[in-house]
């Protein structure tokens, strides 16, 4: 329980410092489903796992429907791929994001 606590803390701190520079929540879980990829060590995943992982690594229960539109829109922006009905990472070489680099930090000062 103390580490899903962990979770939830880190992802409210990153997600009010998203909100003080970013202007719409869309474009703030599109971050967090950037981080995803960093998190899982993986390239591709589909809409249910993604909306899955979202809820195992910062408590977000989000509908489906949600997450699709912010893969497309990812898939649109260029950072992911469609095809067989999976979000392929399209930018070779992204290994993190400052996104995730916020989330382990934040993780870490809650430990203590």
């Amino acid at each position: 329980m103390k580490n899903k606590n962990n979770n939830l803390i880190a992802s409210i701190a990153v997600f009010a410092e998203l909100c003080n520079t970013q202007k719409d929540v869309k474009g703030i879980l599109k971050e967090f489903i950037k981080s995803l990829f960093s998190f899982e060590k993986t390239f591709s995943m589909d809409i249910t796992q993604a909306t899955n992982l979202l809820n195992k690594h910062f408590d977000f229960e989000l509908p489906e429907a949600v997450v699709k539109t912010c893969l497309n829109s990812l898939r649109k922006d260029g950072y992911l791929k469609r095809d067989e009905g999976k979000y392929h990472l399209q930018k070779e070489g992204v290994k993190s994001n400052s996104l995730t680099d916020k989330l382990k930090e934040k993780k870490q000062v809650n430990k203590k």
